[in-house]
């Protein structure tokens, strides 16, 4: 009876021991330099918005991380999509161990619509000379829906077995108008979208490589998908980010005569909304957070349409006025 205890002793310690030497092995090929078995894993975080949730997985499609020496100079590039089912997104980087990199990134970087303004050069293209801009600026004005586009950029060093969080800024908005008559006006005048043109300009299609506007030049996005209703009429637009500290407007004009009826500085009605729904936020963060909005344009003028208009936006009245005062 003693020696089988003593054998099951012996066969419990061995396999103790070869646990431990396993281990070892494991740990070994994981912090070694050359990072053969074992990845650096970064998070891509998208949470900068108005749930205040990462939502990257659930929005996005694809991922370009860019990755960089300590020195901004360029290594490699990794190409990844974007499982739908996954609540948090990570990115394996391949690079030696115990050194700083920096990280840039782009989801949604589609060559028809967005373009860098460098083929990246391993070991000659540095990060502060990267630049991305809207594919189509010789046509100064976009009437195509863009895909959603996210900016991220950290420094980090990489040690074994770790992990860091990228956090992602969205950069496309869009805008859905409906244009409505007031139920209680009684007028033979008729909305339809062949009597109105619209536009956002603002002078934001080119952004640095820490997402600062570049662009000085305006640019126009048209609608693009107008559709009539019974009501009236509805149109969805989008633009690239807006900037609190550039000016931003929607001019709707007479598509015969190009006479510009109406213009909107979304700065002053979004800050109005802000005000509104979330005063505690500054305006940049409300914009960058809000990445869609709901309006509607509600016209009280008997003969002229324009002649009295309310506005709501995402729910809220943010402007009740005589347009022509």
């Amino acid at each position: 009876m003693k020696v089988d205890r003593m054998n099951s002793y012996k066969k419990i310690k061995e396999v103790a021991l070869l646990c431990i030497v396993g281990a070892s092995i494991l740990l070994s090929s994981c912090i070694k330099e050359d990072f053969d078995d074992c990845n650096y894993q970064l998070r891509l975080l998208y949470d900068y918005n108005m749930d205040y949730v990462d939502l990257f997985s659930k929005q996005a499609s694809r991922v370009n991380l860019f990755v960089f020496d300590e020195q901004g100079v360029f290594i490699k590039e990794i190409e990844k999509p974007v499982s739908n089912q996954l609540s948090a997104f990570y990115m394996d980087v391949d690079v030696p161990f115990n050194r700083s990199y920096n990280f840039l990134a782009w989801s949604g970087l589609y060559d028809e619509y967005y373009t860098l303004n460098q083929k990246m050069k391993a070991g000659v293209t540095h990060i502060d000379d990267v630049e991305l801009s809207l594919t189509e600026l010789n046509n100064e004005i976009l009437s195509k829906e863009l895909p959603p586009l996210w900016f991220g950029r950290i420094q980090d060093k990489v040690g074994s077995l770790g992990s860091g969080v990228m956090p992602l800024t969205k950069n496309t908005n869009k805008i859905r108008i409906a244009m409505r008559i007031l139920p209680t006006v009684e007028t033979d005048l008729k909305l339809v979208k062949e009597k109105f043109n619209f536009y956002i300009q603002s002078s934001n299609t080119s952004y640095n490589s820490t997402n600062q506007v570049l662009s000085e030049k305006p640019f126009k996005y048209a609608p693009y998908y107008a559709e009539n209703d019974e009501k009236g009429f509805i149109v969805e637009l989008n633009t690239l980010r807006l900037m609190a500290n550039r000016e931003n407007l929607l001019v709707i004009t007479d598509p015969e005569t190009d006479e510009v009826r109406f213009t909107m500085d979304l700065n002053e009605y979004l800050d109005d909304l802000r005000f509104l729904s979330n005063n505690k936020l500054s305006l940049q963060e409300f914009m960058d957070r809000e990445d869609e909005y709901a309006m509607i344009f509600f016209f009280g003028g008997k003969d002229d349409m324009f002649s009295s208009l309310s506005v709501e936006i995402n729910g809220w009245l943010v402007r009740k006025q005589d347009v022509n005062e």
